[in-house]
C-alpha cells in the first residue's frame, strides 16, 4: 500500500507569537521533528503544507530535501490546508492509496507511530486510521482515497475530525497517549522536558 504524508504547517501561530513550526525544543524545531519522523517511516513521500511564514518554513523544508505546497487560503482556517493536501494527493501522477495527515505541534511523533498506523490497515485498504489520546481521536490520521472528496469539501478551522466522526464504522483507532502533548503556546514548551523527547535523528524512532 502506498501512503503520502502531508504535514500541516500553515497556521499563523497566534497563540505562540512566533512561527510555531520553527520553534525549537531539545535543540530541534518542531517542523524538523515531524519531517524526520515522516522520512524515516514507510510513507512514499513527505510534503509540507505552508501558509503563514511561508519563506522561512519553505527554506527549512528545502534544507531537509522535503517538498512543499503553499496554502494561499491559510487565513481561512485549518480545513483549507486539509483540503489542499487532499487536492494535491488527488492530482498526483500516480495517486497513493491513502493520505496521512500530521501536524507539526506534537513533539513526540515518531516514525514508529506512523508505521503503526499504516500497518493497522492490514489487508483492509478502506480503513480510516486515527490516533486516540485521552478522549480525543484526531491527527495523525490516515484516509483512503475514496474519502478524499469529503476532505476537499472541508471549510473553517475544524480540520478533519468531522470526517472521522462520519466514518466511525470504518475507523480504526491507534492509542497514542503522547499525542496529548502538543505545543501551541510558550507555556506548553515550558511543561515539556526536552530530555524526554525522542531523538529525531534516530533511524529507529520506535513509539
Amino acid at each position: 500500500m502506498t501512503v503520502d504524508l502531508y504535514i500541516l504547517a500553515a497556521g499563523r501561530s497566534v497563540r505562540m507569537g512566533r512561527p510555531k513550526p520553527l520553534v525549537e525544543i531539545g535543540g530541534t524545531c518542531l517542523l524538523e521533528r515531524a519531517i524526520r519522523a515522516g522520512r524515516q517511516s514507510s510513507v512514499r513521500s513527505v510534503t509540507v503544507v505552508t501558509g503563514s511564514h511561508r519563506g522561512e518554513v519553505e527554506a527549512l523544508a528545502s534544507d531537509l530535501d522535503t517538498g512543499t505546497v503553499w496554502n494561499k487560503r491559510f487565513r481561512d482556517g485549518m480545513a483549507t490546508s486539509v483540503a489542499l493536501a487532499a487536492r494535491q494527493a488527488s492530482i498526483a501522477a500516480d495517486p497513493a492509496d491513502s493520505l496521512l495527515l500530521v501536524g507539526c505541534d506534537q513533539p513526540f511523533l515518531t516514525a514508529g507511530v506512523l508505521n503503526r498506523m499504516i500497518s493497522a490497515t492490514g489487508e483492509n485498504r478502506s480503513r480510516v486510521v486515527a490516533c486516540r489520546y485521552g478522549k480525543i481521536t484526531g491527527i495523525p490520521a490516515l484516509f483512503p482515497s475514496d474519502v478524499w472528496p469529503e476532505l476537499l469539501d472541508l471549510e473553517g478551522d475544524h480540520g478533519a475530525k468531522s470526517i472521522l466522526r462520519q466514518h466511525r464504522d470504518r475507523l480504526f483507532p491507534i492509542v497514542w497517549e503522547a499525542g496529548l502533548i502538543n505545543v501551541n503556546t510558550a507555556e506548553d514548551l515550558d511543561r515539556i522536558d526536552p530530555a524526554s523527547l525522542p531523538d529525531p535523528r534516530d533511524p529507529i524512532m520506535i513509539v
